[in-house]
């Protein structure tokens, strides 16, 4: 049976024909895949070997652990300090720009919190997180301290939640609501029925009718994304400001 997998990571609206400018080999088959701003590429194997490579395409680092079961979130947004969630054994790894661990955080030794989503702050003072228990949101360090922002969100059904500029953008039942670093509530907005998988410069990333799109929620403007024409399907790809990157098989290309 045919399995294809679709992860659609869009962060900038890409214009003009694309042309491959390279293409290389990667370690493992990937399920996923993704940029940060310096250019580097993250890839997930099999749900759990990450694995980093430079812009040219030379290996990085990698980070592996069964254990802990598959990645569910990788947030990449500080290359300096990558942080992955492990929800299964409610896992947080903090991990260098070597892939190699920092630190990482039992969640289970906080027995009355139930992690859903997560998502680095910018200035690396922790992580940003929604309690299912309490449907509020929390903020862990890397000491493993909790604070309580706001357990008044006017949203019951949080799908994702990302750092923006210092500021805090959750999104659920058709809605953004942008809040500061403290949990207050600074304003909110219509997703005008896009289905958001990411963020970047301040604009939402991901699908509306089937086609990739970018959300500038602020302006309220949906923008396409146009996408490279190949002679295999796009089942994996990822949007950055420069490039478009395609996995088939065990090679990236990258237009």
């Amino acid at each position: 049976m045919k399995y294809c997998i679709l992860i659609l990571n869009f962060c900038f609206l890409l214009t003009g024909a694309a042309a491959q400018v390279k293409k290389f080999d990667m370690a493992e088959p990937a399920n996923f895949i993704k940029a940060d701003f310096m250019g580097s590429i993250y890839a997930i194997s099999n749900g759990y070997s990450i694995y980093k490579y430079s812009a040219e395409g030379n290996r990085m680092g990698n980070f592996s652990f069964h254990k802990y079961g598959p990645v569910t979130v990788l947030d990449v947004s500080n290359p300096l300090q990558v942080v992955a969630f492990y929800k299964d054994a409610a896992k947080l790894v903090f991990l260098d720009m070597n892939m190699e661990k920092l630190n990482e955080i039992n969640l289970a030794n906080f027995p009355s919190l139930k992690v859903k989503t997560i998502a680095a702050a910018d200035d690396k003072s922790g992580v940003y997180f929604i309690d299912e228990n309490s449907s509020a949101l929390k903020k862990i360090n890397s000491r493993g301290d909790v604070s309580e922002l706001n357990s008044d969100l006017p949203l019951q059904n949080i799908e994702r939640i990302f750092s923006l500029d210092k500021n805090i953008c959750i999104t659920g039942q058709g809605k953004v609501i942008l809040l500061d670093s403290f949990g207050e509530i600074i304003d909110a907005y219509s997703l005008q029925d896009v289905n958001v998988t990411d963020i970047y410069n301040g604009k939402l990333c991901g699908q509306k009718d089937g086609k990739p799109v970018i959300l500038d929620f602020m302006a309220g403007k949906v923008e396409p994304v146009q996408l490279p024409v190949v002679d295999f399907p796009l089942d994996l790809y990822f949007v950055s400001s420069k490039n478009v990157y395609v996995v088939k098989d065990k090679k990236l290309h990258i237009y």
